[in-house]
């Protein structure tokens, strides 16, 4: 046995040491899933082998640790204290976009890309100006002055940029759609798909560049763009413009609303869409293995995600957000109909399973019940808001019951301090495995990548 134990560690030693003298990477890929704690990694991969779908493919990279992401303000980052730590190395306070404490600016991966004359991308589904793809592409002391952020983004050198829409809080999206185009940029939004271009800068929108963000994966039943799409079309751009190399960081961005909501099965479908982006990029790394480097990471864990059962595959039967169920319960009162309590059981029948393949106890029923009541009978607010949706009490009731049954419970609304999974493949590789802190990560990557 100990022989046995001695020869594994062996051969582990021989294939990390082989990736620290591989080639310096020239294709950089810092993936990120917004709030996606190590429990929803877990959750999903566990969710993956009850339903048949295999095993979740960056959890099994070569290097696999977890870092910490407090901020300079709070153990308890935001996404932009976060964002910034990951693009630049440095850390600054909640609300802070690529700049120091004092706000003086601090350069990111993207920029140190360009000014070795590589190519830079920045992908996410939410909107270009929200804080991780911000954190990767411009300089602001808040937040929330999206005007300033929108304006810096047209004019910085990013090549590639890919979200959901552009806007600001005085500025249209139309606007700012305008002025990228005056700057040169190649802009596809509304029914215009990517198509390929050579160089000019380029601006990928979806189809309704009105929406704040991409619909939730369990949402997307018309096949509308997703995180997968933009990260193809980023592909295809970076490598036919800069074959020297590039630098991308690809957002799942809806792993992080799903937690704010409390919402399981909601938060595993953004993994596994997150998950997709990843296979794209696999596909590309098993083409240039020997100069491809992978890195996916978290900002920071959002939902005090736990799990304490063993029958997330329930979570199947749920197909559709928590955002939609809502929706689903007000289209039942359209037009002053009356709503009856039957028509709301067969709305929780089709949409959640319940009573079909998810029991429901008397208890939850009479619960259930009393909802419908308040709502539909009296007329009572029924409204719940959580840090990005306002959501029927109902619906918020049907989805922590199916959590519960599940196994899969979330005991806060708000993002936590816990440390977040890092997975790492490719050139170099190895060397990630003493990162402890979010800061080590992209000063390890301008390390090895020479930047």
């Amino acid at each position: 046995m100990k022989n046995l134990k001695f020869l594994l560690t062996f051969v582990l030693f021989v294939a990390l040491s082989a990736t620290s003298f591989a080639r310096t990477p020239k294709y950089v890929f810092f993936i990120i899933g917004d709030g996606m704690g190590i429990s929803q990694v877990y959750a999903t991969e566990y969710y993956m082998g009850q339903v048949g779908l295999g095993e979740l493919n960056f959890k099994h990279f070569p290097v696999v640790t977890m870092v910490t992401t407090h901020s300079a303000s709070s153990l308890v980052t935001d996404s932009a204290a976060s964002g910034t730590a990951l693009a630049t190395g440095r850390k600054t306070k909640n609300g802070m976009l690529g700049v120091l404490p004092d706000s003086t600016a601090v350069v990111s991966l993207s920029e140190k890309a360009k000014a070795k004359g590589l190519g830079a991308a920045v992908v996410t589904s939410d909107a270009l100006v929200q804080a991780t793809p911000a954190a990767f592409s411009i300089h602001c002391p808040s937040r929330k002055n999206t005007d300033d952020i929108a304006l810096q983004q047209i004019n910085s050198n990013i090549d590639f940029m890919a979200g959901s829409t552009i806007y600001g809080k005085n500025t249209s999206t139309a606007e700012l759609i305008r002025m990228a185009r005056e700057k040169g940029i190649e802009v596809f939004c509304g029914e215009k798909a990517y198509s390929p271009v050579k160089g000019k800068r380029v601006m990928y929108l979806s189809e309704n560049p009105e929406e704040a963000v991409l619909p939730y994966t369990m949402d997307n039943k018309d096949g509308k763009r997703s995180l997968k799409d933009f990260t193809a079309a980023a592909i295809d751009y970076m490598y036919s413009n800069y074959r020297k190399g590039f630098f991308m960081m690809i957002e799942g961005a809806h792993t992080d609303g799903a937690g704010h909501s409390k919402d399981a099965a909601s938060t595993i479908n953004e993994v596994l869409n997150l998950s997709r982006s990843v296979d794209i990029v696999l596909d590309f790394y098993n083409k240039h293995p020997e100069e491809t480097l992978i890195i996916v990471t978290s900002d920071h864990e959002t939902g005090a995600c736990t799990i304490r059962g063993s029958k997330l595959n329930l979570l199947e039967n749920q197909n559709g957000s928590i955002t939609a169920l809502t929706d689903s319960l007000t289209l039942l009162a359209a037009d002053g109909k009356e709503v009856t309590w039957s028509a709301v059981k067969n709305l929780l029948r089709k949409q959640m399973g319940f009573w079909d393949d998810i029991p429901v106890s008397k208890e939850e029923e009479k619960v259930l019940t009393a909802l419908y009541k308040e709502a539909f009978l009296d007329f009572e607010s029924d409204k719940e808001a959580d840090l990005y949706h306002t959501n029927r009490k109902l619906a918020v009731e049907a989805v922590r019951y199916i959590e519960s049954v599940s196994g899969l419970n979330f005991y806060s609304s708000s993002h936590t301090g816990t440390p977040v999974g890092l997975y790492v493949k490719g050139a170099k590789a190895s060397e990630f495995m003493s990162c402890r802190d979010n800061t080590d990560i992209p000063a390890t990557v301008s390390r090895v990548a020479g930047y």
